[in-house]
């Protein structure tokens, strides 16, 4: 089979509703706290944009800021955080990596899971997953000694930025309009990630 190069493919927000699934933990672990619900509806808001970067840095100080917030333990509430990220996440990507992103490999790409979430390390071995601190430096480094073939992703600055200056073939999972209308002309744009392997294999065939 044609070595066809690496799929980069980000995790949170690109193969999983992390909308959905954030929603779900932040409501069931601060649910009684109505501060801390509010000022979570305006963050998610703006990260909505699908721009500022959700680096694991940024993720820690929400939490953190919660647990003041809420007068609660900041590494209980961590743990617990944890323990429903794997709960509730599990199941999408390995749907999804089963569905759609293993018909990638199945025409000769390699494809690489990437992300910031610390929590998914208990998914390393089953897919196979690099979590750097920083996913443009990463990138920049790793690139110079491998074929990239595309990255996939839903974050501007962390996943698509990059790629793009690269030379990368790069495509976005969204459907921020700001994000879209920076990318004109340079990345492709899809709403999931169905329709994204679907233009890859397309492409590739």
């Amino acid at each position: 089979m044609k070595n066809r190069g690496i799929v980069f493919v980000d995790i949170d927000g690109t193969i999983n509703n992390f909308n959905f699934v954030d929603h779900h933990i932040i409501k069931e672990i601060f649910g009684n706290h109505r501060l801390v619900m509010f000022f979570d509806k305006i963050l998610w808001h703006i990260n909505e944009f699908d721009f500022i970067s959700n680096s694991m840095r940024i993720f820690k100080l929400r939490l953190f800021i919660y647990s003041i917030m809420s007068f609660t333990c900041y590494k209980s509430k961590m743990m617990e955080y944890e323990s429903l990220y794997h709960k509730y996440t599990f199941g999408d990507v390995d749907k999804n990596y089963n569905l759609h992103l293993s018909r990638l490999e199945n025409i000769g790409y390699k494809v690489i899971l990437i992300t910031h979430s610390e929590f998914t390390k208990k998914f390393n071995g089953i897919f196979k997953i690099i979590i750097p601190k920083n996913k443009p430096k990463y990138l920049k480094g790793f690139y110079k000694k491998n074929n990239v073939s595309f990255f996939i992703g839903n974050n501007y600055t962390d996943d698509l930025r990059t790629p793009i200056k690269l030379g990368i073939n790069t495509i976005y999972i969204g459907k921020s309009k700001i994000v879209k209308k920076i990318i004109l002309n340079r990345a492709k744009a899809f709403f999931d990630i169905e329709a994204a392997v679907d233009y890859v294999v397309n492409i590739s065939s």
